[in-house]
């Protein structure tokens, strides 16, 4: 008799602590997430700021050819004039190509870390529950049968 009360009551005991655990790993989760949001939202302020050094960068390197080609009496209707800031523009262009794909990097890489805590909270979870189901087996094996 006092084997089956320790039994059932480790039976009736086991799900509320699998339930405290998931909450507790479940937070954990979500601490984990919030930070990689956070983590984003840096990165994107990141991108942001030297998109804006690039076009700042191209505007006053367009504006230091044009003072440079205009004291020296080239009219800026010129073909080289143009050729020279159309290869300007070009290259900040290929500058804001380039940062866009490190933020399409970046983002994929904020999507898979997210995809990896949940994942991992599931394979967490699932395995609890395994656990669990081996814990009560033992229980209800262990339990005396009445006949």
């Amino acid at each position: 008799m006092g084997n089956s009360i320790v039994a059932l009551a480790a039976f009736t005991s086991a799900p509320f602590a699998e339930y405290e655990k998931y909450g507790a790993q479940k937070r954990s989760a979500d601490d984990e997430i919030n930070a990689i949001n956070l983590q984003a939202q840096e990165q994107q302020l990141a991108y942001e700021q030297k998109s804006i050094s690039n076009l700042d960068l191209v505007k006053k390197t367009l504006d230091t050819q044009e003072a440079m080609m205009t004291t020296r009496g080239v009219s800026m209707n010129s073909s080289s004039f143009n050729a020279i800031q159309r290869n300007t523009l070009n290259i900040g262009n290929k500058t804001n190509e380039n940062l866009d794909i490190e933020k399409s990097f970046m983002d994929l890489n904020i999507e898979n870390e997210k995809r990896n805590v949940k994942d991992k909270l599931q394979a967490d979870l699932f395995g609890d529950i395994s656990d669990l189901s081996s814990q009560i087996m033992k229980v209800g094996e262990s339990m005396p049968m009445s006949g």
